[in-house]
Parts: C-alpha cells; structure tokens; sequence
C-alpha cells in the first residue's frame, strides 16, 4: 500500500491520505481535457515519460499509447468515453499488454470533484490480478555464494547480462566494483558473518559504467555443523522501482500542492454522526477556521457538531441518500466556523467502497460558498422587489429582449393598455406593436443597448456610455386597432445573466394633440412665438419668428435660443426663464436692439415632474408704439405749457386794460372816452374766453390723468 504524506504549516502534523491500491495507475485531467499529472506506475504501464503526458490531450494520450496495449484495439474509444462521462460513470475492465508481464485484467475508474477551480478528472488504471514487480528495463535478478573471505564461488542469472558477467568466481568485491562500493559490499557481508542474521538493503552499484539500484538480500551459508562458512545472496535490479518511487513522490508533492492551493477542503471521513475526518486538507482552515489536526479523529472537535444544528439531519438524509443508491451527493447547508460566524458551503462527495463493497468511508470536496449564496439571496430579493414594482405599478412596463424583439415579460397594466391578455402579450414581438419598419424597431433597439453608436472593436459593451436610458416617440397598435402616440423610456438590464430592455410606455396621444393645437395658435398669432425648454432648447417656432430670425422654423428648431443672444444679454434672458419657471406666472421684458425695441411675455408651461416643464415666449415688436407714445406725451407737455402761457397772458393783458380804462375815465372827451371804454370791453371778452379755454383745457387734462390715458 502506498500513500500521499500531506503536512500542515499550523501544526506541523502530518496526515495520510491512503490510496486505493499498490501500483494503481493514476491520470488526472483538467476541465480542458488535459492532462495534469499521471503517476509512476502509469507511466511504466504506456512506456512514457511524464514529461511527454503533461500538457498533452488526454483523449490523444490515450489512443497513442493505451489503445496499442489493449486486447481489443477499439476499447481505447470505450476510455474516451469514460473520459468525458458523467460525475461518476460506471467503471470498465479491458485486457491490456502489461510490459514484462503479459495481458493482465485492467479496471478503469473515474471521477470528478465539481464545484472547485480548477475541475479536475481523475481516472484510475487497477491491475485486478498479481501485481507486475519488475519495471521495464530491469536487469535479471542475479543469485550468488561467497566463502568466508568473501570470494564468489557461484553465480546464476536467467541473462547473461548484468552483474552476474561481472561476478567472476574467485574474485572478491574489490575486484569487481569501485572502491566505494566495493566497500559498502563488504561491511554488509561482513555484518552476516560476524552475527549470522540475514540483511536485505538496498544498494547503489556502478555496473558497466550506469548507475543502478539494487534490492539485495544476504542469508549466512552454514556447514553441518551449523557453523557460518560462507554466505548466499539475491541481487534483484530496483532500478526502475526506485525511480517509480522518486517519481511517485514527486507526483504525490505535486498533488499535495494542487490540494493545498485549493480554496475549499478535500476529505475522507467515516460514515458517523460525527464524520470523524480521517484526513482534511489544510484549506479546512480556510473553510471552517479549524487546523485540519483539530478536526482529525475529532481531536478538538467533530465536523458534525460544525454543522449547523438545523441542518444536520439534511445533511444525515443526503449522505445517507447517496450511499444507500450508489451514487455522488451534492448538498449546500450552512456551518458555524470557529469565530462562530455562520457560513454557508457547498459539499460534493461519495462512498468509496472496501473490498467486500461494503461502504466505509467517504471522500469529497467542500467549499465556502458564502459570498455567493449572499449574493444570490440578495439578487432574490432584488427580482422579487423588481417583481413586485412590475406587476403593481400603473405605469405600463415591458421587457424585451434586444436580439429577437420578443416581449419577455409584461405587467397587468401593459396587458390593459393594450388590450391583449398576458400571456398572449408575452408571445409577441414588439413589431407587432410598433407600426414603424421593423429595421427602424431594431435599430433603435441597438441604441438602448449600446447608445448613440456601436462599441467600437476591443471596447466593453458593459463600460461606461454604454447603455445609458433611452427615450424613443413610437406609435403602438392596440388589440382593438387604435394607433397611439407613445413616449417609451427605455435601459438595459440584466436578468440572470441575460441582457434585456425595460420599457416604460407612457400614451402622449392627448399630449401631441394638445401640441398641434399649440402649433396652430403659434402660426395665427401676428407676434413671433417660440417654445422653449428649460435648457433654451427651440422646441417650436412659427412662421413670424422664422422671419425674424432669417431661418426656416426647421432650421431653428433644436437650437440653444442662448446661443443666438449676445454674451452680455444671454445669462440676462437665461435668468428671466428660470424666474418664470420658478414663480410659475407670467413674466414681461423690453429688449432694444438693432433700432427695434422688442416686448417678450413669457408663459411657463409645467410639466409632469421638476425636470420637465416649457416656456412659450411671446415677442412682440413694439418700436411704432413705442414712437407715437413718444409723440403723444409730447404733445400733451406742448399742450400744459401753452394752458400756463394762456393763463400768464391774461393776468398780463387784464392789468394794462384796467390802468387804460382809469386813463380813459380822466379825459374829458366823452366821446374818446366812450371809445376806450368799448374797446376794453371787448378785449376783456377775448380775455374771459381764454379764461374759459383754459378752465377746459385744465378739466380735459385732469381728465387724461386720472384715467392714465397719458
């Protein structure tokens, strides 16, 4: 029986992993189907080296050099199979040319440990008669007598090679060997005669200039009377032996390092309540927080009492399972780690039956899974808040996926919306929706996936940009033949592991009426209209204002208004329409400039949310009203100053009237003085009709202010 030595940093105790059998051969196989390791004896079973097997493929490796050797050249494809069979497929015994020994019985087993990086394969090769103990290129065995002085005195080989030629009777082993090994010789014989036992050693010889081993055996030869006179040996050539050991070792290294390395922990343990481990690897510290001699015959503690208390008797129900129907079991439960932290693993194993298949122990693999089971439970509990938002929500909600157009799934309010039953509506297509061309449809599509443009080559589809929610204005055909205006919001996501679209339909039917109304009051208003968004973007004109500007309404349309303005009156206008959104009322403005003086009304139009919203701007050019308001206010100065001049007129004229009517009074002439007399009279009636002008003129004026007619 050989084993495989395995020791762990923390304690420095050393665990054995028995084997299945002397001189089973053993291949493993990675996920890749190539070959990873394969043993001494496997190597002397093909007649390869293990420098030509590693790397090489294995269904290749086994048809080169394992079909040759079988009885039956087409069994090698029967390998093959096993090869690439299940987790645990049946095993197969085929005669095979066994070198030195002739068609021996060969079973083949294999299995797998899944769930682990990398996945490995194992296939192993057992010899179910006596087992072949010479290695290829052996010499024959050599037999001898040598007298007391150690001076050959006979020896017989089936060959005529090898170190019988050399052992000459007569000679000594000084004669024969060099001087170290002739003196390494010569103790060992000298040992048998002094005490009469029998040594068997192994011995290194030079024989025609190679180096080899020998398995030598040494008995006293005695007399008749009992006493020592001599001694008889057995040479048997180990050279191939020793190097199937060396070879075994550091195969054997070579797998302690791959199970080191692993993440998980592989075991053997007893079929108990317990599962009293029998080796544990060292990632049982990584695994559970034990050292694997904590767990070893249940040093410090049983692997049993680890596992979760609710979870036991499933774990007992599984195992049990999976013995009593002769297969592998899988299982995930949770276990409590040494810091008592709960954690969940995943475990894969099987009996491995003893010679009266009779099921003892159990051998098997054992990972933490925690961060995935994590990470699953939280991607449960994301779907199922995804689920719940989907199917209550009274928005409409599709999911599509972007490659075939098919509507994965819909919500209740889809299914109203558009007039089909669920299950009708997620056996369509979304171009049995959408009235625009199919190649439009998938166009788009591509968009919502990708954005504007297609990842460029070596770029990830999933980095940033890419992706990014899309909004798209359709028209979607209803089951009762209605054509809808709709807006569709449209983001990637991923649904395990799938990439789809998540569209939210919103019917803008009323709304783009409601917009062709708005355009039609636009184009018969005789001002120049515009409909701006919060960001200055035009997202309407009318003819007046295309006129304007020097631009057709096309041209302007998309445009920044901001952009069209000075650099000193654009952060000036930007501020009135944030005012006017932020009041919600309507806001007035004058602009002057190029000798036009423009008056601008804005009406803030809300929208459905605070991102949303538009302001229709209404420009008026008011320079001609602006002028003859100019000239009237001008006449109505010229006019009060000439009410003050009438009314200083007449003060003036009635004082001269009055001294020239006392004159007139003082002269003589009756006549004369008549004459005066008349014409001051007359003069102060001119004078009182200006008075009476004046007093209209002033109640005219009043008149005008009071009612802000000037």
């Amino acid at each position: 029986m050989f084993s495989m030595t395995f020791t762990t940093d923390a304690s420095k105790e050393t665990t054995t992993l028995p084997a299945l059998a002397q001189g089973d051969g053993i291949l493993i196989v990675n996920a890749e189907e190539k070959i990873v390791q394969a043993n001494a004896p496997l190597q002397g079973l093909l007649s390869v080296a293990q420098e030509v097997l590693l790397g090489a493929d294995a269904a290749d490796a086994i048809r080169g050099h394992l079909s040759p050797l079988l009885s039956d050249g087409g069994s090698g494809e029967r390998v093959v199979a096993l090869l690439r069979g299940g987790p645990s497929p049946p095993s197969i015994t085929l005669g095979i040319r066994a070198p030195g020994s002739g068609l021996r019985n060969v079973s083949i087993t294999a299995s797998m440990v899944e769930g682990v990086t990398p996945v490995l394969r194992l296939l192993v090769f057992h010899d179910t008669g006596e087992p072949h103990r010479s290695a290829p290129g052996d010499l024959p065995p050599v037999i001898f007598t040598q007298d007391r002085d150690l001076r050959y005195t006979r020896a017989e080989s089936p060959g005529d090679s090898g170190p019988n030629s050399a052992l000459v009777p007569g000679k000594t082993d000084a004669d024969l060997f060099c001087p170290e090994d002739a003196t390494r010789l010569t103790r060992l014989k000298q040992r048998v005669l002094e005490t009469g036992e029998r040594v068997r050693e192994d011995v290194h010889l030079i024989i025609n200039g190679t180096a080899r081993t020998f398995d030598l055996t040494l008995v006293p030869a005695r007399d008749g009377d009992g006493q020592v006179e001599g001694i008889m040996g057995v040479m048997i050539d180990a050279t191939g032996r020793q190097r199937a050991i060396e070879a075994l070792e550091k195969s054997e290294q070579q797998l302690a390092t791959l199970i080191s390395n692993l993440r998980g922990m592989a075991y053997r343990c007893k079929v108990d309540r317990g599962w009293t481990m029998e080796f544990v690897s060292a990632g049982v510290e990584r695994v559970t927080g034990y050292a694997p001699h904590d767990l070893a015959d249940n040093r410090r503690i049983a692997y049993g009492d680890i596992i979760h208390p609710d979870d036991r008797e499933r774990v007992w129900g599984e195992v049990a399972a999976g013995l009593a129907e002769k297969r592998p079991f899988q299982m995930i439960y949770r276990i409590i780690t040494a810091s008592g932290e709960e954690r969940w693993v995943w475990e894969q194993g099987r009996g491995v039956p003893d010679p009266r298949c009779e099921t003892t122990v159990i051998e098997g693999y054992i990972t933490d899974i925690t961060d995935h089971a994590r990470a699953e439970a939280a991607l449960a509990e994301s779907e199922e808040r995804f689920r719940s938002i989907f199917t209550s929500s009274h928005a409409v909600m599709m999911v599509i996926d972007p490659e075939t157009g098919a509507i994965v799934d819909a919500n209740p309010a889809a299914s109203a919306y558009y007039g089909y039953p669920l299950d009708t509506l997620t056996s369509m297509r979304i171009t049995e929706i959408n009235i625009h061309e199919p190649a439009e449809v998938r166009c788009e599509v591509q968009k919502a996936i990708f954005g504007e443009e297609q990842p460029a080559a070596g770029q990830d589809p999933e980095g940033p940009g890419m992706g990014r929610e899309r909004h798209f204005s359709f028209q979607h055909r209803l089951a009762d033949g209605q054509v809808r205006d709709v807006d569709v919001f449209t983001g990637r996501v991923n649904i395990r592991g799938r990439t789809l679209l998540h569209s939210i339909i919103h019917d803008v039917t009323e709304q783009r009426r409601a917009e062709e109304h708005f355009r039609a009051l636009l184009d018969a208003t005789p001002d120049a209209a515009l409909l701006l968004d919060r960001d200055g973007t035009i997202l309407a004109a009318n003819e007046v204002m295309a006129e304007r500007s020097g631009k057709s309404i096309g041209e302007l349309l998309g445009i920044n208004v901001y952009d069209a303005l000075s650099p000193e009156l654009a952060p000036v206008r930007r501020e009135v329409v944030a005012r006017a959104f932020r009041t919600g009322k309507p806001l007035r403005h004058v602009d002057e400039r190029a000798g036009m003086v423009l008056e601008g009304i804005l009406f803030p139009i809300p929208g459905g949310n605070e991102e949303a919203g538009r302001v229709a701007v209404i420009s008026r050019d008011i320079t001609r009203a602006q002028e003859l308001e100019r000239a009237r206010k001008e006449a109505f100065s010229q006019i009060e100053q000439n009410i003050e001049q009438f009314a200083i007129l007449a003060d003036h004229i009635r004082q001269p009237l009055q001294v020239i009517l006392g004159m007139a009074c003082l002269i003589e002439d009756e006549r004369a003085t008549g004459t005066i007399q008349n014409e001051v009279e007359r003069i102060n009636g001119y004078i009182q009709q200006l008075d009476r002008g004046w007093i209209e003129s002033r109640k005219i004026r009043e008149f005008l202010l009071r009612h802000e007619l000037v």
